[in-house]
């Protein structure tokens, strides 16, 4: 009794270390996103929401009234990452941000495609089963406003405004070595495993990347590897859409078409500005000195240009106490 008693209290010690340090890697990281998850709803009136249609179980942010507006984010985002500014919109709009299938808390049926062509028809039917049956706002990101220009493509009088904010699938002149990587093998940089990994990450999507604590990162990345199959099976479907398959779509564009696009983005080269531009009747086109991600990098200038280019196609003035945007005439044309 006596010698196993020994090991009493050093198995007492090692088991409260081991739960210490299991809050502390996963406990508090994920405390402190859930209380800037909860801080975004609540300051912006949203609600955490879920609907199932279909074989997708959907999540969704919804808050405010007006017009339908949606968020369409990009490949391995999420609702919660739109930064800090375009939740504003719900002042203004019946705001709504999806998590899409692949990403997020929207799941899906495993063996289901993925596809830009088979989520916009997923969106679609997410509108349907809202009940909105006039036309809406959408504001897309990325593999987002793929997936939005083929949902217009297929059903152009569900959208009466698209904004797209450095979108896949629009061809450029120049590819960058991050698509001509993901076009040869697949390899993606969204795969990261730890925190240095998703370091690399955002030295690609942001022209000065974000600081971030090393223990907020560290739990991103164990997150991420929870996902990394059907997030590799999401990037698959995308492939052979990933460098022109906009191409089809653009003439249905409407013509309130806002194009966005980062000077430095390392995913698209803003050389498709010029393919858009060229194709398109009536651009409105501003170029922004950022990466591949405007919204988060030059939140306040993206909201801006978003609030303006709104404004002046809709009888929304976007004057408010909390909201410093004006309403002032869009300049069209490429801002260099």
């Amino acid at each position: 009794m006596a010698i196993s008693s020994i090991w009493i209290v050093p198995s007492i010690i090692a088991l409260i270390a081991f739960f210490l340090y299991k809050f502390w890697s996963i406990g508090i990281p994920a405390l402190v996103l859930a209380s800037m998850r909860w801080k975004i709803r609540y300051r912006h009136r949203l609600k955490d929401k879920k609907i199932t249609v279909g074989s997708v179980n959907w999540s969704f942010l919804r808050g405010g009234t007006g017009i339908p507006l949606i968020l369409l984010p990009g490949f391995g985002s999420h609702k919660y990452q739109w930064g800090n500014e375009l939740y504003k919109l719900s002042l203004y709009y019946d705001l709504i941000i999806p998590d899409l299938p692949g990403g997020g808390g929207t799941r899906v049926e495993s063996d289901a495609a993925l596809t830009p062509t088979a989520q916009a028809e997923r969106v679609h039917d997410l509108i349907k089963a809202l009940g909105i049956n006039s036309p809406c706002v959408i504001i897309s990101s990325s593999v987002g406003g793929l997936i939005a220009g083929l949902l217009v493509k297929e059903h152009p009088a569900l959208v009466s405004q698209l904004i797209l904010i450095d979108p896949a699938g629009l061809p450029g002149t120049k590819i960058t070595e991050v698509l001509k990587q993901f076009v040869a093998n697949g390899k993606h940089p969204f795969g990261y495993k730890n925190h240095i990994q998703l370091n690399d990450l955002y030295s690609l999507l942001f022209k000065t990347p974000p600081k971030m604590p090393k223990f907020i990162m560290k739990h991103l990345a164990l997150m991420n590897r929870k996902s990394v199959v059907i997030r590799d099976r999401y990037a698959s479907d995308i492939q052979p859409f990933i460098l022109d398959g906009l191409k089809e779509s653009i003439n249905k564009f409407p013509n309130e078409t806002l194009l966005i696009w980062g000077r430095h983005d390392s995913i698209f080269d803003s050389s498709a500005v010029d393919f858009f531009s060229d194709v398109t009747r009536n651009p409105h086109i501003h170029i922004v000195d950022a990466g591949h991600l405007p919204y988060l990098e030059k939140p306040e200038e993206v909201y801006q240009i978003i609030c303006s280019f709104l404004a002046v196609n809709s009888s929304l003035s976007f004057n408010s106490k909390y909201v410093s945007c004006q309403h002032h005439t869009v300049n069209h044309g490429v801002f260099k």
